[in-house]
Parts: structure tokens; C-alpha cells; sequence
């Protein structure tokens, strides 16, 4: 598990989310409120996501299955 920042510096990006998969590591963060910052997560491969806004988090998954299963 991950900070998505730390003291104002975001900590989570393409590079880190990489070599963490290729150690077989999975990516959990926490601290994402926003639907915006959401989807750029997910879109990067992070394995999961801690909200406090889960109602959002509950939109966005479904959104992203509803448009998987469309495509």
C-alpha cells in the first residue's frame, strides 16, 4: 500500500506500478478521493484503490466494466 502523495509530492506513477509488477508486487493506494485521479490509477495498472468517497469509487468501476463490456 501506497500514499497516492507524500508532503505534496506525488508518489505514484507509470514507473513505479511497473517495476513493482515485474518484482510481483500489486499496487494498493489510498488517499484517492477524486473520480479523475481514479481513472489515471487504474488506467496505470495499480491493482487497488482506498477511498473514502466510495460511492465514487463504486461509479467509476462500474463505468469502466460498463465500457469494457461494450468495446
Amino acid at each position: 500500500q501506497v500514499p497516492l502523495r507524500s508532503r505534496g509530492v506525488t508518489v505514484v506513477n507509470a514507473a513505479l506500478v511497473r517495476h513493482a509488477h515485474e518484482l510481483g508486487l500489486q499496487v494498493h493506494v489510498w488517499g484517492v478521493n477524486d473520480v479523475a485521479t481514479m481513472h489515471a490509477l487504474l488506467d496505470l495498472g495499480v491493482d487497488g484503490l482506498i477511498a473514502d468517497r466510495l460511492d465514487l469509487l463504486v461509479d467509476v468501476l462500474r463505468d469502466r466494466r460498463a465500457t469494457r463490456s461494450v468495446s
